[in-house]
């Protein structure tokens, strides 16, 4: 009986002493690191998308983009919790299928966004390293073209700017605010991965009729390297 009790208490205090160990050591490690982040964007415009930028086909569908990401990082790091910072380009846009009578093809719209999003992480269980983030995410457009394709009766395929295209009705706002959430894992050798969804708060031209409007929705693949 007592060698039980003697033997359980050397259990736990091997699991004290390793999550002390642990948590000392990310102490006495660097809490402010700096990385690099950049990774896949599947992105897609939710919402009104079609009529608000001004399609005026018989029927439409729409279609993710894929593109990237790459960008700086800032995390500050105390025990279970982290604030991370960060500065990334992002291309991102929608895409819909259009038909009108014989006649059909594709609008791809491209969007470069200058975004930062400001994160708080929480490592539930440290000595695993998973973590869940979320936070808000301020965006400003530094380029904007859209790809247009048809076939039948005239097939033509070209790359123009957003603000010579006669067809949108209103402008792209040149800001975009909105939030973003994910999980993440961080190996033992300063590589770590994460996964999020962000989407807009407001719409992408400004104020609309309430329920209507076309939206930024991305899903972020990323690869992180921390120096």
């Amino acid at each position: 009986m007592r060698r039980l009790i003697f033997s359980r208490r050397l259990i736990w205090g091997l699991i004290l002493g390793i999550s002390f160990w642990h948590l000392n050591g990310d102490l006495s490690a660097q809490p402010i690191r700096l990385g690099l982040r950049g990774g896949m964007n599947i992105s897609s415009i939710d919402g009104d998308f079609a009529s608000r930028l001004g399609s005026t086909q018989d029927s439409f569908s729409s279609r993710s983009l894929y593109d990237v990401h790459l960008g700086l990082v800032l995390r500050i790091k105390l025990l279970s919790l982290a604030i991370q910072p960060e500065l990334i380009y992002s291309r991102q846009g929608g895409e819909i299928k259009v038909r009108s009578g014989f006649s059909g093809g594709s609008e791809q719209i491209r969007l470069g966004y200058i975004a930062v999003p400001v994160l708080a992480k929480y490592y539930p269980i440290p000595l695993l390293k998973f973590n869940i983030f979320l936070g808000p995410q301020f965006s400003i457009l530094i380029d904007k073209s859209t790809r247009v394709r048809y076939q039948n009766p005239e097939s033509f395929d070209a790359t123009v700017s957003l603000e010579n295209q006669d067809n949108f009705k209103e402008p792209i706002e040149d800001y975009d605010l909105g939030g973003c959430i994910g999980i993440g894992f961080d190996s033992p050798i300063n590589v770590s991965l994460d996964a999020r969804y962000s989407r807009s708060f407001a719409p992408l031209q400004g104020d609309t009729e309430e329920g209507s409007g076309a939206f930024n929705q991305v899903v972020q693949l990323s690869l992180l390297y921390y120096f």
